[in-house]
């Protein structure tokens, strides 16, 4: 793997601070610089993926609980397509028992002092 220079400039202080921390780690201060870089683009990559996480979830925070145990039965539907059924009656009576359900769960979530919200 190739390697790039790049030459930064730091006040004495921290130099010192960082000849220190590097003698601590046993590291060169190339290592530890690199480590340093590595770990800010994982940092940097984890926090652009909970922020798409978060964007791709805010349509949810406005649905009511039927709405959304719906959405989850859909889902479930698509993953019965996935499986690979073969037989249409199959299919059909699935998707009827995940919708059956999902349509018990709603009410018993509801029942259970949920509120739902128009």
């Amino acid at each position: 793997m190739g390697m790039a220079t790049i030459t930064c400039k730091i006040s004495y202080e921290d130099r010192e601070k960082l000849n220190r921390l590097c003698d601590t780690k046993g590291l060169t201060t190339s290592e530890l610089i690199r480590e340093c870089i590595r770990g800010e683009i994982k940092k940097n990559d984890l926090s652009r993926q909970i922020e798409e996480l978060r964007q791709m979830l805010i349509p949810l925070t406005s649905l009511n609980i039927s709405q959304l145990v719906y959405h989850v039965a859909r889902g479930s539907i698509g993953a019965v397509e996935l499986a690979g059924l073969q037989n249409p009656d199959s299919k059909k009576n699935l998707n009827n028992e995940i919708r059956t359900i999902a349509e018990k769960l709603a009410h018993k979530i509801l029942s259970n002092g949920g509120t739902e919200n128009e």
